[in-house]
C-alpha cells in the first residue's frame, strides 16, 4: 500500500512580529485540530507541529492530503504556506507514536517536495505524472496569490458552504468549520476585518460537490451550481451583481475548477 506524506510549513516566517507569529500559530493549532477531524478517516497518523512552525502527518491517499493542504492554506491566507506531498511505502513504523517518529519513502518524498517549492503545494510520487499534477498546482498558487485578503476570505466562504470532498472527509465535523472561521476574523486586525464583519459566517449549510464524480467523466462536470453567487451575496451583505464581479476578478471558479481538475488527476495516476 502506497501511502501519502504531507509536510507543511509558513513563508518568510522570521519576518513575523513576534505577536503575529504567536496568533498565526495559535490560528494554525486550531485549524489542525478542526482539518483532523474532518479527515479523521483518511489519516494514518495526524497532522501535528514537529519542528517549530513545521507540520507533518500521513494519509492513506494523496488526494486527500492534497485536499488538507488546500483547506489549511486558505484558512491561513494572507498568510502564505508551502506544502510538500510526498507518495511512497510507509517503512519505519511506530505504532503509538506520531507522525514525525515514522518514516518511509513516502516521508523522504515529501521532503524533497517541500525543499522545490517558496509557497503552494508540490507532490512527488517518483511518477511521470507529477509533472502535470505539478503544473495544475503551481496554476492554482499563481492564481491565489493575485487575490485581495477580501478575495481570499470570499474564497473560503464559497469552500465553507459548497466544498469540494471527497468520500473519508466527515462532512459533519466540516459544518464546525464556520466556527473556525469567524474564530479567525475575530482575531484579524481591525483594518483587515472592517469589510467582514457583514458577513454571515454561522452556521454553515453544506452543499457538498462529490469529486468523484469526476473520476469517469469525459470532461470536467460543473463545480459552480447556478444561483450560488447569489447565495454568497446575501452572506457577505452584498448584491448579485457585486459578487458575480468579485468571483470573476479573484478567479474563485476557476481555482476550483483547477483543484477539482488536479484531484482527478492524482486518483486517475496515483490511486488510493
Amino acid at each position: 500500500m502506497l501511502y501519502a506524506a504531507l509536510i507543511a510549513d509558513l513563508v518568510n516566517s522570521r519576518r513575523f512580529s513576534i505577536g503575529e507569529r504567536e496568533r498565526i500559530q495559535k490560528l494554525l493549532k486550531v485549524c489542525l485540530e478542526k482539518l483532523n477531524r474532518v479527515f479523521r478517516q483518511a489519516l494514518q497518523f495526524d497532522v501535528v507541529f514537529s519542528a517549530g512552525d513545521e507540520v507533518q502527518g500521513l494519509f492513506i491517499s494523496p488526494q486527500a492530503a492534497f485536499l488538507y493542504a488546500r483547506l489549511l492554506r486558505l484558512f491561513l491566507a494572507p498568510v502564505q504556506i508551502r506544502c510538500g506531498i510526498g507518495v511512497g511505502q510507509w517503512e519505519v513504523k511506530i505504532a503509538r507514536g506520531t507522525s514525525s517518529e515514522q518514516d518511509g519513502a513516502a516521508y523522504h518524498r515529501a521532503r524533497s517536495a517541500i525543499a522545490a517549492v517558496k509557497a503552494g503545494t508540490v507532490i512527488d510520487s517518483a511518477g511521470e505524472g507529477d509533472l502535470y499534477i505539478n503544473a495544475l498546482l503551481g496554476a492554482s498558487s499563481l492564481l491565489a496569490a493575485e487575490q485581495s485578503y477580501y478575495q481570499q476570505q470570499i474564497t473560503l466562504l464559497s469552500e465553507l458552504v459548497f466544498p469540494l470532498c471527497q468520500k473519508q472527509m466527515d462532512l459533519k465535523a466540516f459544518g464546525d468549520l464556520g466556527e473556525l472561521f469567524a474564530g479567525k476574523i475575530a482575531s484579524e486586525s481591525a483594518a483587515q476585518a472592517k469589510r467582514l464583519k457583514r458577513l454571515e459566517l454561522e452556521p454553515v449549510a453544506l452543499e457538498a460537490f462529490d469529486l468523484a464524480a469526476l473520476e469517469n467523466a469525459a470532461v470536467a462536470l460543473p463545480i459552480w451550481k447556478k444561483g450560488f453567487s447569489t447565495k454568497l451575496a446575501a452572506r457577505a451583505g452584498t448584491s448579485r451583481q457585486n459578487m458575480d464581479r468579485l468571483l470573476r476578478a479573484a478567479k474563485i471558479v476557476e481555482l476550483r475548477n483547477i483543484d477539482a481538475v488536479s484531484w482527478r488527476f492524482m486518483a486517475q495516476r496515483l490511486g488510493g
